[in-house]
């Protein structure tokens, strides 16, 4: 059955992810100085938890429990690694470097999937990079290695949708989102008791 919107549902829901995700950053970025990181992850996750259990049916233990615990180990890591340095680098560079992504997740599908990578590919890819270090300036001088951490975040969010791609498709939704909340209680939790 054809959409009758001029806009996809997939990229209209890209979108719409993409925007919530940068609003995020830009309330961390904000409140970074009031809230640590970990307690910001504990409270989001407990009020988000009760809906997710009813949306998720109980549906928590699954086949997957290796995947989605190492799906939600990544994507743990890669807002630990972007959060850590978004109150002391501009938001539009930490952006810039986080969209590194995409050569990730190509690089990824090529080696753990089998995916084709054609030359029209290669070079999309070889663009973003160009505008990457474009907007980064690597051998300028006010160039820091901190840029590394959101590139890194990069990686590890490729490393999620990989995971999700091949080994948590049957997954559902909410149960997945359960997991990664569970997984930042638990890491905020301990980060709180240390820090």
């Amino acid at each position: 059955m054809k959409s009758s919107s001029w806009l996809p549902p997939g990229v209209a829901t890209i979108i719409v992810s993409v925007s919530a995700m940068a609003l995020a950053d830009a309330i961390v970025k904000a409140s970074s100085s009031d809230m640590p990181l970990w307690q910001m992850w504990v409270l989001r996750s407990f009020m988000v938890l009760p809906p997710l259990l009813v949306l998720a049916h109980g549906h928590f233990m699954v086949r997957e429990v290796f995947w989605l615990a190492l799906r939600s180990f990544a994507l743990v890591m890669m807002y630990l690694s972007i959060y850590a340095v978004l109150p002391v680098l501009d938001l539009s560079l930490v952006g810039a470097a986080f969209y590194t992504a995409p050569l990730f997740i190509a690089g990824f599908s090529a080696l753990f999937l089998g995916n084709a990578i054609t030359l029209r590919h290669w070079l999309a890819l070889l663009t973003g990079f160009a505008g990457l270090l474009l907007v980064v300036k690597p051998f300028g001088a006010a160039f820091t290695p901190l840029i590394l951490l959101p590139v890194a975040s990069a990686m590890f969010y490729a490393a999620a949708a990989i995971i999700t791609r091949a080994k948590c498709g049957a997954v559902p939704v909410a149960t997945m989102a359960l997991w990664l909340n569970v997984a930042f209680v638990i890491f905020g939790s301990v980060a709180s008791l240390i820090l």
